[in-house]
């Protein structure tokens, strides 16, 4: 009897282990966890404070404000994300006493206090610690330390990484844009150290610049530039566009008399919007010993000005080439527009390999060396693969003033050519110069008009990929 009942005790003990192993592998619902005691929706007051700066943030008439250091509208991005989490639930799903031990393993070492407040009454407050992201977890696990209690508990909530948001620079609260007109830009001018130039939307609309935009005005170093043969890409307009309007800068600055007398301008952008002008300029570089919270923007960050205001901005680099593209940048991409139905052969030339292709048919091309053999035919793949790449071809970029005198010398005696020549006649028309790779991964280029030299395009980069494609490596006759 008694043995029967020491078994009875053992299975049940087995059985119990059994549970709570099975338990603690299972996988966590939400069910599972306990929500955080805190009612953040009922919040109209944030206090925000890390040793290096205090923001206050404050529901002014249902919408959330800025109103500490700066009382300003919120950044539209961040805003969103605020109420995102105060609507949200909060989960713990694990619990510590809040002792030395605890501090050491969780506790940021640069700590962020939350105060919510509704009503002038605290709902609750805290210090973030660490965040963590548990494999497969769909949101960071964040060690939160309330005030006043003996306890870090881990919170989350769902689908949203929400440390971030609280701990980010106060340039992440403040509204950064500086203009937005419902109305289209029709007009750019851009002055720079080196070049200036004017569009406007008075060209003739095409499929590919559907606006008009063209080339009014050029200058470089001071001379005229030729436009006649410019193209337009629209494209890169069109972020230009995207940037000015609506126009937004990384921070505002608020420089001190002495820091003002530093600051000085100089290249600039005018924008027309139906006849009405706006002008922005770009100054000095920042100081981040003076400003280490703008280290973040990254090297080359500038102040900025806006119609000649007292209000200075900040723009990163990134942003203010964005608004500022050289005219090269601003030229269409594509290299011709070449039509493969006109062309009677096709040259491919390196070194002393030199492969002449020919239409028999639209569908059929073949391949033989330019000083006569046996010619081979083009499988159809091939063929399409290489009028394709022509017909498209489009540069990487135009040529850097820096790079032009190399570029230059690097094509007077080019690596290879591709020549064109028109049914009229068997005409050579127009021939494409590559340069030799520099470091097998790209190569100058240019388009040689032979019937007007002197339209022969800028110099041009073409990835290496793209050359081998024109060039037929492997593919072309040896002798």
């Amino acid at each position: 009897m008694k043995k029967a009942i020491i078994l009875g005790i053992i299975a049940v003990a087995v059985l119990i282990a059994i549970l709570g192993i099975m338990h603690m592998r299972r996988p966590h619902t939400v069910s599972d966890f306990s929500f955080y005691p805190c009612k953040f929706a009922q919040s109209d007051e944030i206090s925000i404070d890390t040793p290096m700066q205090h923001v206050r943030l404050k529901r002014d008439a249902g919408t959330w404000r800025m109103a500490e250091p700066y009382d300003e509208a919120l950044d539209m991005v961040a805003r969103s994300e605020l109420e995102r989490f105060l609507y949200s639930k909060m989960f713990i799903d694990e619990i510590r006493p809040l002792n030395d031990e605890t501090r050491h393993d969780v506790q940021n070492s640069t700590p962020t206090h939350l105060v919510f407040k509704g009503g002038g009454e605290v709902l609750c407050a805290f210090e973030l610690g660490q965040g963590i992201r548990p494999p497969a977890a769909d949101a960071e696990r964040r060690w939160v330390f309330p005030d006043g209690e003996d306890e870090a508990r881990r919170t989350f909530v769902p689908l949203m990484d929400y440390g971030p948001l609280f701990e980010q620079p106060v340039s992440g609260w403040r509204h950064k844009k500086g203009f937005e007109s419902p109305e289209r830009v029709d007009s750019l001018d851009i002055w720079t150290e080196v070049e200036s130039y004017s569009l406007d939307t008075s060209g003739t609309r095409t499929s590919d610049n559907p606006q008009g935009w063209t080339v009014k005005r050029a200058l470089s170093d001071g001379a005229s530039v030729d436009t006649s043969r410019f193209e337009i890409d629209e494209r890169r307009v069109a972020t230009v566009l995207e940037l000015i309007n609506p126009l937004y800068v990384d921070d505002w600055a608020s420089p001190s008399p002495e820091e003002r007398t530093k600051i000085s301008f100089g290249g600039k952008l005018t924008f027309g919007i139906k006849g009405q002008t706006h002008t922005l300029e770009i100054g000095s570089e920042v100081d981040f010993s003076a400003h280490p919270e703008w280290m973040n923007f990254g090297e080359g960050t500038r102040y900025v000005r806006l119609d000649g205001g007292e209000r200075l901005g900040v723009m990163s680099a990134q942003r203010v080439l964005g608004v500022f593209p050289s005219l090269n940048d601003m030229r269409s991409k594509r290299v011709w527009h070449l039509d493969s139905t006109r062309l009677a052969a096709i040259e491919i030339v390196q070194g002393e390999l030199c492969a002449r292709l020919t239409p028999q048919s639209s569908q059929h091309w073949q391949s033989a060396p330019c000083d006569g053999g046996t010619p081979t035919e083009l499988s159809p793949h091939t063929l399409g693969v290489l009028t394709k790449t022509l017909v498209s071809l489009q540069a990487v970029r135009y040529a850097t003033r820096a790079e032009l005198p190399k570029a230059t010398e690097m094509l007077v005696n080019p690596d290879a050519e591709i020549r064109m020549f028109e049914t009229i006649e068997r005409q050579h028309t127009l021939t494409l110069q590559l340069s030799a790779p520099l470091r097998s991964l790209f190569r100058y280029a240019r388009v040689v008009d032979m019937k007007a030299p002197e339209k022969t395009s800028p110099i041009f980069v073409l990835t290496e990929g793209i050359s081998a494609v024109l060039l037929k490596k492997g593919e072309m006759p040896t002798h």
